[in-house]
């Protein structure tokens, strides 16, 4: 606020399309605008296991935030944003995929909690080529 920008939280599952569809129509609500830059940034992590010792459901919930979280926001956001004819979405990847993290399984449990509550702030800040951003995490 202090340099004139706003931001919102806003509720989104990010694994859950018509969540990110209801997304985009209040985030051009609450800008005013339509949105011109999205970064795409949920994660959750759940690694640590060997292969075989990781359950299927850790494998589905990781899967569905950090490849379709991703794919819905593109999916949604891409073709506004060809309309509008100008703006970007920036991907966002964790170096943890780059190699293993012996106790990352720990927080597993509540990374699926956090990500099955997903936020979106959505922040205005009119001073730059990217001034209606969202970032998704």
């Amino acid at each position: 606020q202090k340099t004139g920008g706003k931001a919102w939280p806003v509720r989104c599952d990010v694994t859950n399309l018509k969540d990110v569809e209801s997304l985009a129509v209040k985030a051009e609500k609450l800008l005013e605008a339509p949105v011109n830059l999205v970064i795409n940034n949920a994660g959750i992590g759940t690694g640590g296991k060997n292969i075989g010792d990781t359950t299927m459901a850790d494998w589905h919930a990781t899967m569905d935030v950090n490849l379709w979280g991703v794919i819905y926001g593109c999916h949604v956001f891409a073709p506004k944003l060809r309309a509008l004819g100008r703006g970007g979405i920036i991907n966002v990847a964790s170096t943890a995929s780059f190699s293993a993290a012996p106790h990352l399984q720990d927080s597993s449990d509540m990374d699926r909690d956090i990500a099955s509550q997903e936020r979106l702030t959505i922040a205005g800040k009119h001073d730059g080529p990217f001034q209606r951003m969202i970032e998704i995490f």
